[in-house]
């Protein structure tokens, strides 16, 4: 989590949107270490991320600082080409190894762009393949090459910005874009 923030710098009063959150737990840790954000929590699915789901996150986070947490989450229901999220909207769109997951990846870009304020960022956490082909452990679909995440999101309409590495690895590493 450490790793996170420092390479997001995130500020109180940002809002910022995460796309692919699952439940939203990591998502509601940053907000409880930066207390004043306002997140819009994308997921597909309302089996994963409901009411229920939001609180059980925010209750652990609680637990694990000790304090309440002071920002606000904002559950939306995507769908595979459409983050349902507001034009010209957000500081910051964050994608936490969730990219890989995604069936329309260039669609979603085209969101990302559409929703991000002028100047804002994007950041992806993944994984990257080590051999052609090579498929995440958890969900079983195919890892990109990190060769081949920036060139997505350049004819995307973004550039690099910056990278930086989990714990020395370089295959779990994040990287920053902004809009071209």
């Amino acid at each position: 989590m450490r790793h996170l923030l420092e390479t997001l710098r995130l500020h109180p009063g940002e809002t910022i949107a995460s796309l692919g959150v699952g439940g939203g737990v990591w998502e509601v840790g940053l907000g409880a270490m930066v207390p004043g954000l306002t997140v819009y929590l994308v997921e597909l699915s309302p089996e994963l991320l409901n009411d229920e789901e939001l609180a059980a996150a925010v209750l652990f986070w609680e637990k694990q600082t000790g304090k309440p947490v002071e920002s606000r989450f904002v559950p939306v229901v995507g769908t595979e080409t459409s983050t349902n999220l507001p034009e010209k909207f957000f500081d910051k769109i964050l994608l936490l190894n969730s990219l890989h997951e995604f069936s329309q990846p260039d669609a979603m870009l085209a969101e990302c762009h559409r929703a991000l304020k002028p100047g804002g960022l994007v950041f992806v956490e993944e994984r990257f393949a080590r051999s052609p082909g090579e498929l995440h452990e958890g969900c079983g679909r195919r890892l990109f090459s990190e060769n081949e995440l920036v060139k997505l999101f350049s004819r995307n309409g973004f550039a690099l910005h910056g990278t930086s590495s989990r714990d020395g690895s370089e295959f779990w590493k994040a990287l920053e874009f902004g809009m071209v």
